[in-house]
């Protein structure tokens, strides 16, 4: 199966630049979208006859916000985990394995929201690692840390600013420990290589100077099933781009 993750930095404006091309030429089964500042009431576009669509809207209009695609139904299907959440997350059930899409809270100018994002951080880790000791787990999002210094190109690595600092990264890693173990799927299958997933406008993407944001998170125990990952950047609206894993699983 394919699954496609994207940051599509509000949703409308993704569509009217193409959305719909980009779900026909990638053809994922299952996607996860973050950042689509929309309520049910918003969506006067036609999707796709062939996804089933799940919208969790944050309470503030035009803000946050994600939802999920599937072209089969879920066993069970779960938004947020606390009032708190505020529309950034979403469990999914099948028979073979769960899927958490996370859409991971930024901590912030002067880091003013650091102890947010950490508490949001300990209770994924807390639920992802009980889920792991039931079946296998795909975690999907745009987590807003960027693990390595090899994951920038740009000098923010010198000042630390928020998604770069040692707390943040201690925190990512923190998540890849709990349970029986998980594994940042393209840095472990491309140690070396350079890609990234969020481009701040036009230009820094014309000079490949990004960060990477956006992360597959699995089972360790589901390495093994993996294909391959990799950076939709030809497919860019948002200053996102979508980030595809495929995968050899049951559903």
């Amino acid at each position: 199966m394919r699954i496609l993750t994207y940051n599509v930095n509000g949703l409308r404006s993704t569509f009217d630049k193409g959305f719909n091309k980009i779900i026909n030429q990638l053809d994922p089964d299952l996607v996860f979208l973050q950042e689509t500042r929309m309520k049910e009431k918003d969506l006067k576009f036609r999707w796709d006859s062939s996804y089933l669509l799940y919208l969790n809207a944050a309470t503030q209009a035009g803000y946050s916000g994600t939802a999920f695609l599937t072209k089969k139904e879920p066993i069970g299907i779960k938004f947020n985990f606390a009032d708190e959440d505020d529309g950034r997350s979403i469990f999914v059930e099948y028979k073979g394995f769960y899927l958490v899409g996370i859409y991971s809270p930024n901590s912030g100018v002067s880091l003013v929201k650091l102890a947010n994002r950490l508490l949001f951080d300990s209770a994924i880790q807390k639920i992802v690692g009980a889920m792991d000791e039931k079946k296998p787990v795909i975690l999907c999002g745009d987590l807003n840390v960027v693990a390595n210094d090899i994951d920038s190109r740009n000098d923010q690595k010198r000042t630390r600013p928020p998604g770069f600092t040692e707390v943040e990264r201690y925190s990512f890693a923190k998540l890849l420990t709990s349970g029986e173990g998980f594994v940042d799927v393209f840095r472990e299958k491309y140690p070396t290589l350079i890609e990234y997933s969020f481009y701040k406008n036009r230009i820094a993407k014309l000079n490949n100077s990004g960060i990477r944001l956006d992360y597959f998170i699995v089972s360790r125990r589901l390495m093994r099933h993996v294909r391959d990952v990799w950076h939709c950047k030809e497919y860019s609206p948002s200053d996102h781009v979508p980030v595809c894993m495929d995968i050899k699983l049951k559903w």
